[in-house]
């Protein structure tokens, strides 16, 4: 398994690319194995992967919306996610979001005072922005948090749209809310498995929508719906399978796997 073209030559290789510019224009090489990100290192195991699937049930959550990350604007209000993406960066998202929604945002001090607020059911029709530059979810119970919320808001990451937490909130049921879907392959479709939005105009209404309740209806389903696609295209079980295939098919030499993560 390499990133350079070079080093192995001859032998049975993996190629490790990223250049993610063929998903939004959806045309990846054929038999490539097209998975930008996948979790985070410490939850990067089948037991992560089994207790996500296992939360993904949960039809009792008492968070409408949540966002958990590092808003930190040195790393990332990068203007290369800006000009390669044509995306608001993640820093931008959080003043935003924080302007529009005012009084519907709920900024725990701590992982404590989180589920006491979700315990006492005041989170139902709130915005939860959690910055880990005031505190971080415990690893051990951050897939235990993602299945207390219907919906995920995935703010993109540094220089590349993907992040771990894309991919562990969708496997836990969570409906994302996202700008970056044309970078998503298979796409993801709109109102049927994700919420899109173009722009801040756009994300207010999206949002504003769902406080009033208007989607409500058709949780349940989108939630299934990312489910399965997690599970057909971005689980754990899905790469082992592709690599395997790659491994046992002596008519292939090279497999190309299209990720993110050089810069």
């Amino acid at each position: 398994m390499t990133d350079s073209p070079n080093k192995g030559v001859g032998q049975k290789r993996i190629i490790l690319s990223y250049d993610t510019k063929s998903l939004f224009e959806g045309n990846p090489d054929q038999g490539a194995l097209v998975l930008p990100i996948m979790f985070n290192p410490s939850l990067l195991n089948p037991a992560g992967y089994a207790e996500a699937e296992r939360l993904s049930a949960n039809t009792e959550r008492p968070i409408k919306i949540i966002f958990a990350g590092n808003c930190d604007p040195k790393a990332y209000d990068a203007k290369l996610l800006v000009d390669r993406y044509g995306l608001l960066s993640r820093h931008r998202l959080h003043m935003a979001v924080k302007q529009m929604f005012g009084d519907a945002i709920f900024v725990p001090s701590s992982f404590e005072h989180l589920l006491e607020a979700a315990r006492s059911g005041e989170l139902r029709d709130r915005f939860v922005w959690i910055d880990t530059s005031q505190f971080s979810v415990p690893m051990s119970a951050w897939l235990e948090t993602l299945s207390m919320s219907q919906y995920f808001f995935c703010a993109p990451g540094v220089a590349y749209p993907y992040c771990h937490n894309f991919n562990e909130s969708i496997a836990c049921g969570c409906v994302p809310i996202l700008q970056y879907d044309k970078w998503i392959f298979p796409r993801l479709a709109h109102a049927a498995n994700c919420f899109a939005f173009d722009g801040l105009d756009d994300l207010c209404e999206l949002v504003n929508g769902i406080f009033s309740g208007a989607h409500d209806a058709r949780w349940s389903e989108m939630s299934r719906a990312i489910v399965g696609y997690h599970q057909t295209h971005l689980s754990f079980a899905f790469c082992m399978s592709q690599i395997q295939a790659f491994i046992d098919d002596p008519g292939r030499q090279e497999m190309t796997w299209i990720m993110a993560g050089k810069e």
